[in-house]
C-alpha cells in the first residue's frame, strides 16, 4: 500500500514523492488534521515546506508536477 505522508507525482520523473511539513518539520499525513496554528489579530502565515524523497530504488530524473487539496477549519 502507498504510503499517506507522500503524494507521488505525475511526469516524466520517476521514483519519488513529495512530502509536506508543518512549521515544526513534523510531516503530514494526507487526509488527517495536522496540528494547530495560533492566529493573532494581524498578518498570519502559514508555513510549511515540501520535500522530494524517495519511493523505489531506482530514481528517474524529469518534470513532475502534483496537485493537492487541503481545507483549513479555523474558530
Amino acid at each position: 500500500s502507498q504510503d499517506p505522508t507522500v503524494l507521488i507525482p505525475d511526469g516524466e520523473g520517476k521514483g519519488f514523492g513529495i512530502q509536506i511539513r508543518d512549521r515544526r518539520g513534523e510531516v503530514l499525513t494526507f487526509g488527517e488534521p495536522s496540528s494547530g496554528y495560533l492566529l493573532s489579530d494581524e498578518n498570519n502565515t502559514l508555513k510549511f515546506t515540501a520535500s522530494l524523497v524517495p519511493v523505489q530504488q531506482h530514481i528517474k530524473a524529469g518534470d513532475f508536477y502534483a496537485v493537492t487539496r487541503f481545507y483549513m477549519d479555523y474558530n
